[in-house]
């Protein structure tokens, strides 16, 4: 009975070792992710016909882990005779929204198009897309109708 006795207590003072040996060399956590920013672009794509200005596309900002870096914003890609307002260059504070809308000439060519939104702080940067669709102006035709003159 004393042996069965002395060879608990030598496992249980083993597994002790071991339960203690295991919790004295906990690695430290990792280190809280760095800030940075995410982007919206909604809607993502806008048709309209030659000569007109398309409805708002709206770009945001989103912070994230604490980011409050002033973003840069670039629209890249634009066609020709389409102008954006506000200008193809502008920034943004984390949390802000921005209307773009794109101004057509009327001589501008009916066609798709991706705009890229390039948007930067420092080293991060992320892209977004803008479709653009420019539709022909509508066909008119021109009828001539003849007369005649009865009588006399």
């Amino acid at each position: 009975m004393g042996r069965d006795r002395c060879l608990t207590l030598s496992f249980a003072w083993a597994a002790l070792r071991v339960l203690i040996g295991c919790g004295g060399s906990s690695a430290p956590p990792p280190p809280p992710p760095p800030p940075a920013f995410s982007i919206s672009v909604s809607p993502s794509s806008v048709s309209i016909g030659v000569g007109g200005t398309t409805s708002p596309v709206t770009i945001s900002v989103n912070a994230k882990n604490g980011f409050t870096g002033s973003v840069d914003i670039q629209l890249q890609g634009i066609p020709q005779e389409v102008t954006p307002s506000p200008s193809s260059s502008f920034s943004l504070a984390p949390g802000a929204i921005q209307a773009v809308t794109f101004n057509v000439s009327a001589s501008a060519t009916a066609g798709t198009s991706s705009i890229t939104v390039l948007t930067t702080s420092g080293a991060i940067s992320h892209n977004g897309d803008i479709g653009l669709t420019l539709l022909p102006p509508p066909m008119v035709k021109r009828v001539t109708v003849g007369y005649c003159s009865l009588g006399s």
